[in-house]
């Protein structure tokens, strides 16, 4: 039996962005708890990384305190992974989404979405797809 059914992350509160540690706080969570699944949107290796690559010309990654390593716990999770990723990302490039979908153990499936930047996803109908992911648990 599942003491939690669903850890669903979401950069967004309404349509404000949770700036970008959501990701590092519900990977943490999901390495903890057994859910029905878990659903990443937008996630990224580490916010270090997200930093560099923002801030290419400083040393950003060195001067990330809360580091939120998505990357080194992934690998414990023990529930369905789904993770949704808009392929025209400007704020967390899709590469980070792809590193931390290959490093994952399965099951996993993953939904890169063609057209769809960081707060649009929605619009290319993902909650449909996400829906089917649910059924098929």
């Amino acid at each position: 039996m599942y003491k939690t059914m669903l850890i669903f992350m979401s950069h967004r509160a309404g349509k404000q962005p949770y700036f970008g540690i959501v990701a590092g706080l519900f990977g943490q969570l999901a390495t903890t708890i057994k859910a029905k699944a878990i659903i990443l949107e937008t996630p990224y290796t580490s916010m270090a990384d997200v930093a560099q690559q923002h801030y290419w010309y400083l040393p950003a990654k060195w001067l990330v305190f809360d580091r939120f390593e998505l990357l080194g716990i992934i690998g414990n999770i023990q529930s369905p992974l789904l993770i949704l990723h808009g392929e025209k990302d400007k704020i967390i490039d899709i590469s980070f989404g792809q590193k931390v979908f290959e490093v994952a153990p399965q099951p996993k499936e993953v939904i890169f979405v063609p057209h769809a930047g960081h707060n649009n996803l929605f619009d290319f109908k993902v909650d449909e797809k996400i829906l089917l992911f649910l059924e098929k648990l």
